[in-house]
């Protein structure tokens, strides 16, 4: 069983002797499988595939947890951004730096002559407290501009979190690429979010590289172990550091291949569904849609099965995008 990826795995800094993330694995495993850790800990997405050239022949099934240092890298751009009306000043956004009819643009948006939290208007006065309930409640004084600079600052973040997102998907990407290439059963881990102090926004940016570690395991066909909902208390964090698990982390247990990946049930309804006798050896590759896309009763080496699925119109429509 291989580990790659981060300090989920490579905690051994954080915690006591035998308290670390592999020790618990291998005593959950006993003596039927051997935990080999390749994940380093501060390690990036991109740094993967390099973790995996060093994949050990006899290597079973492998789990892959990156993202979380990606994450930390961003945090630098989103911390010269504020949406307070009362207190830092925002970031000037051009678009929206002379608009001498700010207050009517405001008043004009869905929401700004209703309760707080209805449409736009709601989630403005949501947003920017008592300075938003004060607009549109039609006091004077306030400067209507500057609240439409925050909100041109707001889209502004918006659009660093597009391009931090891509990048990673990017990195992240190549790193499932390599997972993929070694023909492993395999699943990846989101990054967890249950960190004690952790603010509410970063909380919130961690959710956009969360949903596309999702949405790309699933296009590359990996299961994913959702570590926000595994790893929920104080007590999963490291005390020396709180990014890091701690020495009883709750998700030890989720890692077991034989229990993730062999489902007894799960395996004789595909048998049953794809007409497979249970003592024979059969490849099948089946599509998004279900169908058997190749059937083979002989080992087919993977730049066969990469090549027949390259060719295939959704994959050749993601190759060009």
């Amino acid at each position: 069983m291989i580990l790659v990826g981060d300090s989920i795995f490579d905690n051994a800094p954080y915690v006591s002797d035998g308290q670390t993330v592999i020790d618990h694995l291998q005593h959950e495993l006993r003596d039927e499988a051997e935990v080999t850790l390749l994940a380093v800990d501060g390690s990036f997405a991109n740094e993967v595939p390099g973790q995996l050239q060093k994949l050990p022949r006899r290597a079973t099934h492998l789990f892959m947890s990156a993202g979380g240092n990606d994450a930390l890298g961003a945090r630098t751009a989103l911390d010269g951004f504020s949406l307070d009306a009362g207190g830092r000043e925002p970031a000037a956004a051009p678009e929206t730096a002379n608009r001498p009819h700010a207050a009517e643009e405001l008043e004009e948006l869905p929401g700004a002559g209703r309760s707080r939290g209805n449409g736009i208007g709601g989630a403005i006065r949501s947003a920017l407290g008592e300075a938003g309930s004060e607009l549109f409640a039609g006091r004077r004084g306030l400067d209507s501009t500057r609240v439409l600079n925050e909100l041109g600052s707001a889209t502004h973040l918006l659009d660093v979190l597009s391009v931090l997102q891509h990048e990673f998907t990017r990195n992240y990407e190549k790193a499932l690429a390599a997972v993929r290439e070694t023909g492993l059963p395999a699943a990846v881990c989101t990054v967890y979010d249950s960190i004690p102090h952790l603010e509410a926004r970063y909380r919130t940016a961690l959710s956009v590289f969360n949903d596309h570690i999702i949405i790309r395991a699933t296009v590359f066909g990996f299961p994913v172990i959702d570590l926000r909902a595994v790893c929920s208390e104080e007590a999963d964090c490291a005390p020396a550091s709180p990014i890091e698990p701690s020495d009883a982390p709750a998700f030890a247990t989720n890692l077991n291949p034989e229990a993730f990946f062999r489902d007894p049930e799960c395996i004789d309804s595909l048998r049953d569904k794809y007409g497979v006798d249970g003592q024979q050896f059969v490849v099948l590759l089946i599509g998004k849609d279900g169908g058997v896309k190749l059937r083979a009763e002989e080992p087919v080496t993977t730049t066969e099965l990469f090549s027949l699925i390259d060719s295939m119109p959704m994959r050749r429509r993601e190759i060009r995008e």
